[in-house]
């Protein structure tokens, strides 16, 4: 998306003479100028020109095509199934609604995790921002884009 710096929108007149609208906007990216002509046909969908008493533009649409760059996501080689003694965080008592009991259950540490590391539910990953709570019977695995998938 481009940002808009500024937009101008003003009064010209038309190969009649007619008045009409003329819109100018520049953006980070590039300049765009479009008139709305008043023409001499009279049909349904034709821009009307200036009342006597004024026209107020309260908005206006602008479309325009620039090009971007492509994003390419990083992709990481694979590693072990099993993740590194630094992701692990140890067990703790967790109660499980499946088992209608507590559970020791292992924790890990989400950042640590490495792309290709598999782990088995019951489990907590624990972040800074959040914990995903894995199930018995789930796996949780971090793709070559270190992204976690739950199966």
């Amino acid at each position: 998306m481009s940002l808009i710096e500024s937009a101008a929108a003003r009064m010209v007149l038309d190969s009649r003479g007619n008045a009409t609208v003329e819109v100018e906007v520049i953006t980070e990216n590039g300049y765009g100028m479009v008139a709305a002509p008043s023409g001499a046909s009279t049909g349904e969908h034709e821009v009307q020109a200036f009342p006597e008493g004024g026209v107020d533009i309260s908005s206006f649409i602008l479309k325009s095509l620039f090009v971007t760059p492509s994003f390419k996501m990083p992709r990481y080689p694979l590693k072990n199934a099993k993740p590194s003694s630094a992701a692990y965080k140890g067990k703790r008592d967790i109660f499980w609604q499946e088992h209608e009991s507590y559970i020791s259950t292992e924790t890990y540490e989400l950042s640590v995790l490495e792309p290709g590391n598999v782990i088995e539910g019951p489990a907590v990953i624990e972040a800074a921002d959040t914990n995903i709570v894995l199930p018995p019977g789930r796996i949780y695995m971090v793709n070559e884009y270190l992204s976690g998938i739950i199966e």
